[in-house]
């Protein structure tokens, strides 16, 4: 029986209790049929009641959490206040929801993918509700969860074996589509380290050592810049040579200096995942070719620690670790 109203979705739920959070207490435990199990805390519950944002960022925020629920690691909602951790690897800032959900076509294909390999093997076939199910397609309403689901039918990665009223129907997801999911997750770790490519300019320094090095830290990673060690090589070879041996990259684009962007090109050509960041007032010059991508905008080190942080552990830090 339905005792709350999700703050995130505005659907019937249910509390299943009330505990401390990593903020402040206390957070609830709900379960939602549209946003699957998650905590929230008052605060948060109280911002969202009150936003005044885009209409579509709650369903974001929604389709997040019905993520991190299908993945067996349930969110903690936090407010956006500068004081509240969203660095940690179980908590969602409001603030943090655009940073953190997929904007493009393709990325969401991949998200969505992920999501119904999770909940399915090899043969299943599953029921989708447009009406229920709209967060795990990443879709703001039922008709773009319709015009996903056929999308990907089209793509040949889902078989639709029968028609739902309402929207949606039984599909199977096809060995296609599980391959394509295997070959997206994140390799495992064999390296600890996180390159950081950026502007060596003074004026960046407390950006580079209180924000970029301190998040990458935080996140669990060794942070490396190619001026950290003495070397008689080619910085050119020096700068290949890191890039090789790292996890990740993060690309601070504050400055649009040329090596940069080079950097970041580099490790995307050898398959290492970079995230791209950039200080707001720097945000408008990007070129068009990166501007398709998220960038972590920060206005501050502390904001650039926190935001990169959330940002690594979610795009980089391998399910099991999370």
């Amino acid at each position: 029986m339905a005792d709350y109203t999700c703050f995130v979705c505005g659907k019937d739920a249910r509390v299943l209790g009330v505990g401390e959070s990593i903020s402040e207490p206390p957070a609830r435990s709900v379960a939602c049929e549209q946003c699957g199990t998650y905590a929230i805390t008052r605060t948060a519950e109280r911002e969202l009641h009150y936003y005044d944002g885009d209409p579509s960022d709650k369903a974001m925020l929604s389709a997040l959490l019905r993520e991190r629920h299908v993945q067996d690691r349930p969110a903690t909602v936090v407010p956006s206040s500068p004081g509240a951790p969203g660095a940690e690897p179980n908590s969602i800032r409001v603030s943090d929801i655009r940073g953190l959900a997929p904007r493009l076509v393709p990325e969401k294909v991949d998200r969505v993918l992920r999501n119904l390999a999770h909940m399915t093997q090899p043969g299943d076939v599953m029921r989708l509700d447009a009406r229920t199910d709209t967060p795990l397609l990443f879709a703001t309403n039922r008709a773009e969860a319709d015009s996903m689901l056929r999308h990907l039918v089209g793509l040949e990665l889902l078989v639709k074996r029968a028609d739902f009223h309402g929207g949606g129907g039984d599909y199977e997801l096809t060995m296609e589509a599980r391959q394509r999911v295997e070959e997206s997750e994140p390799p495992q770790p064999q390296s600890q380290q996180g390159f950081i490519a950026m502007w060596f300019a003074t004026h960046l320094d407390e950006a580079h050592i209180q924000g970029l090095r301190t998040a990458i830290r935080d996140a669990g990673y060794e942070p490396k810049r190619v001026d950290d060690d003495q070397f008689n090589e080619r910085i050119d070879e020096r700068i290949i040579a890191g890039i090789r041996e790292s996890l990740f990259l993060v690309a601070d684009v504050t400055g649009h200096r040329p090596a940069v962007y080079f950097e970041a090109g580099l490790a995307m050509g050898l398959g290492v995942p970079v995230v791209f960041t950039c200080h707001r007032d720097d945000l408008d010059k990007c070129p068009f070719d990166t501007r398709q991508y998220n960038h972590v905008v920060w206005e501050s080190p502390e904001d650039l620690r926190e935001k990169l942080t959330t940002r690594i552990r979610e795009a980089i830090l391998p399910s099991e670790r999370r």
